[in-house]
């Protein structure tokens, strides 16, 4: 994991969740908003089923390099399990976070894997969590924007849920 985090210039899931406590702490004790995002590609199965595996690890690279476009520097962007990517969002409202996950469906949205092929585009389910007051954990707001991101497949994917 960790040679697929820097090939793609992003954290993995256990800093991340460090780095999320931190900001749930922050909030708690002084009411600060912080907002997660996680996502992945849309029928990734069937999308890599028909690519070599360096193209699938070209596709993953560049899911990375976008989504690192998309956020401002104090986002932290990780490579979370296999295909799956979470953004971290300090200082992030609700409203901010779901502007962030649209963005990231807008960059993705339409890349081809294969050049030659007009076969599988990419697209994105992306789930959106708000730390609130009742929020007592960084693994609490992760698990909440994983059902979002879940329930965003379920409607077909290439969208944004909010949780």
């Amino acid at each position: 994991m960790a040679e697929c985090a820097t090939a793609i210039d992003v954290v993995d899931c256990e800093d991340l969740l460090d780095l999320a406590e931190q900001e749930v702490l922050r909030k708690r004790r002084y009411g600060r908003p912080c907002t997660m995002a996680v996502f992945d590609p849309d029928h990734w199965d069937a999308v890599t089923r028909d690519q070599a595996l360096g193209t699938v690890s070209d596709a993953l690279r560049v899911i990375g390099v976008l989504a690192g476009q998309v956020v401002r520097d104090v986002d932290v962007v990780a490579r979370i399990h296999d295909e799956a990517f979470a953004v971290l969002l300090p200082e992030t409202e609700m409203e901010g976070g779901l502007c962030v996950g649209e963005r990231l469906c807008w960059a993705v949205d339409g890349v081809r894997l294969n050049a030659k092929s007009e076969k599988s585009p990419l697209t994105l389910s992306v789930g959106i969590a708000e730390a609130h007051d009742g929020t007592l954990t960084a693994s609490e707001l992760f698990a909440r924007a994983i059902a979002a991101r879940d329930l965003a497949r379920l409607q077909g994917g290439n969208r944004v849920m909010i949780a």
